[in-house]
């Protein structure tokens, strides 16, 4: 894969009851899957019980390595006891990625927040 064409952003938005959101834009690289594992790192840390949503919504290139970490911090949330899932466009080439690869870890991924956390009030 090229490396990205555009500036990677990540922002965490903990403004919220009910879910720390991990805001990633542009494209993010091999090199970027170290920002991405500290920034999820940290919103897990702010979480104490609400669920984390890594939105890759606004993410137009993604690396495999990237995917591999998000896919391991899935399953180390699972063992702090916090939900970490990703908010992905159903269909889109990142979607179909983390989908070939989700077997390396319990990530769940839904089209928006709202139903995330309706899914996870059932």
């Amino acid at each position: 894969m090229d490396p990205p064409t555009q500036t990677t952003s990540l922002e965490i938005r903990d403004d919220s009851d009910d879910a720390v959101v991990v805001i990633a834009r542009g494209g993010i690289a091999a090199d970027d899957a170290v920002s991405l594992w500290a920034t999820v790192e940290e919103a897990l840390e702010r979480a104490a019980g609400r669920l984390v949503a890594v939105d890759l919504r606004g993410v137009t290139e993604f690396d495999v390595e990237s995917a591999d970490a998000l896919l391991h911090l899935a399953k180390a949330s699972k063992r702090r006891r916090v939900h970490l899932c990703a908010l992905m466009v159903p269909d889109a080439p990142l979607y179909r990625l983390v989908e070939e690869r989700k077997s390396m870890g319990a990530l769940s991924v839904y089209p928006s927040l709202t139903t995330a956390l309706a899914d996870l009030e059932r």
